[in-house]
């Protein structure tokens, strides 16, 4: 092996050793104490507030695309492959948006046939 490279490895290799103390040091007493992360929440609550979270994303996403869109429309200047990829992209918004409204619809409707509280 070369000199330089057995240098090398040698300065990293007490970086190493002391880190691993720390870590096997630090770790057990910062996982002793695991909080629940779900609250004591249900499966239902929890597919809930993953329902809502996507659903608080999807919209503003939905409107910066049609946005973007229209900013494409707007600078095409009548060029027929930018008015092509203005229109996939409204397209792909108006989609996006249809198929998160659906699901919300979807789990909505099939709680209602379960029972389940809204």
């Amino acid at each position: 092996m070369n000199n330089k490279i057995i240098k090398k490895i040698g300065r990293y290799v007490p970086a190493l050793f002391v880190l691993r103390t720390l870590l096997f040091r630090i770790a057990p007493t910062a996982y002793a104490d695991i909080n629940d992360p779900l609250k004591g929440a249900t499966i239902q609550s929890l597919i809930d507030k993953i329902g809502a979270a996507i659903y608080d994303i999807a919209i503003p996403i939905a409107v910066i695309i049609i946005i973007y869109a229209g900013i494409l429309f707007l600078t095409s200047s009548g060029d027929p492959t930018k008015v092509g990829k203005a229109k996939k992209a409204l397209w792909y918004a108006i989609i996006g948006l249809a198929i998160v409204f659906i699901g919300k619809g979807f789990v909505s409707l099939i709680k209602s046939i379960l029972g389940a509280q809204q």
